[in-house]
């Protein structure tokens, strides 16, 4: 649980206050120098161990971050991004919640500029943020982002995928069976893309998801996988991409595949 600034000495907690209201104040100005010089030294702030936002500062700070990860300045941005690593790990669970939510939000319907600095922004934050949000990360963030697959806008599509493998990377044991259940399904659709780079992001998906995947789960999935490779109509393309992604599943738990594919081809 962050320490509030409320357990600081009075003067330095003072002072703490106003350093970030300062700083806050010159993320607004027009001249993107002074844009840049003061998400530095917020950076700074961020990093230092003895930095504890009181909830409003904590508030404050998000919403400076979130509006300078939309900068014109691309330097600007990549020091907001820099600065989500220590933010996450210093304020309260429902300020990282607001944060992944805008985040996504402009992944899935923001503009390009403002898609690209968010994905990478977002995928920083699922890295980042303590282990102890996964599960509420999780039941957020997969559903946004399986409708991010689903969607016909391609460079919606990958990035989603891309954030989605991360989110199950680290935190697919957490999903609960429907939610994993329901992100099979849009990535196994995915696996008969006419596009090369959607297929491999979905088989990197797939695999990272089977390793957190029941049994019962595990087995609808390699038995699809498996019918579908049996069929006539399959053409060379698709039976390699089913072979690839058997193939990835077994890098991700082998024992466990070999299990499954002995009960489906029984």
């Amino acid at each position: 649980e962050p320490r509030s600034l409320g357990s600081l000495p009075p003067l330095r907690r003072a002072m703490t206050s106003f350093t970030v209201n300062a700083i806050l104040e010159e993320t607004s100005k027009r001249d993107k120098d002074y844009r840049y010089m003061a998400t530095s030294d917020l950076l700074s702030e961020l990093q230092k161990e003895s930095f504890k936002p009181d909830t409003d500062g904590e508030k404050k700070i998000c919403k400076a971050i979130l509006k300078l990860l939309n900068d014109q300045s691309s330097d600007v941005q990549g020091l907001a991004v820099k600065c989500l690593p220590p933010l996450v790990r210093k304020v309260h669970d429902a300020q990282v919640d607001a944060i992944i939510t805008e985040l996504c939000k402009f992944v899935l319907e923001g503009k390009e500029e403002q898609r690209d600095i968010c994905a990478i922004a977002l995928k920083t934050v699922v890295v980042e943020m303590p282990s102890s949000m996964g599960g509420a990360a999780a039941r957020q963030l997969v559903p946004r982002l399986v409708s991010g697959v689903l969607k016909d806008k391609l460079e919606v599509k990958l990035e989603s995928m891309d954030i989605l493998n991360d989110v199950l990377r680290r935190f697919g044991s957490l999903l609960k069976p429907e939610l994993s259940a329901q992100c099979n399904d849009a990535l196994f659709a995915q696996l008969a893309s006419t596009r090369a780079a959607t297929r491999k992001r979905a088989i990197s998906c797939i695999a990272a998801l089977s390793a957190a995947l029941s049994d019962k789960l595990l087995s609808q999935l390699v038995g699809s996988i498996v019918e579908r490779m049996k069929m006539p109509a399959v053409d060379l393309d698709l039976g390699r991409t089913y072979i690839q992604t058997l193939s990835a599943i077994s890098r991700s738990g082998g024992y466990r595949l070999r299990r499954q594919l002995e009960l489906v081809l029984a």
